[in-house]
């Protein structure tokens, strides 16, 4: 795992409504599945930001960018340059 998907993992435990939050969170689950929902999914990328230290651009507030974790990760890394 690079730092972009343990960052979305990180994130997506915190903000998700799992049972068991030590859990891993699978990459390719829906972040529907995982428990989030818009509201969360929001909070969720305000914290991405905070943490990346810039602002997510409207294009990337998609359903495919949101769709799971690692589609988010996939995103937030090529807009990071693609720096591991």
């Amino acid at each position: 795992m690079d730092r972009y998907e343990t960052l979305v993992c990180e994130l997506v435990r915190e903000h998700a409504w799992l049972s068991d939050r030590s859990a891993p969170v699978e990459m390719q689950n829906s972040l529907t599945d995982l428990g989030l929902d818009s509201m969360t999914v929001i909070q969720l990328a305000m914290s991405l930001e905070r943490e990346l230290g810039f602002t997510l651009p409207d294009s990337m507030f998609t359903a495919e960018v949101f769709e799971c974790p690692a589609s988010l990760a996939a995103a937030v890394r090529a807009l990071a340059g693609g720096v591991a």
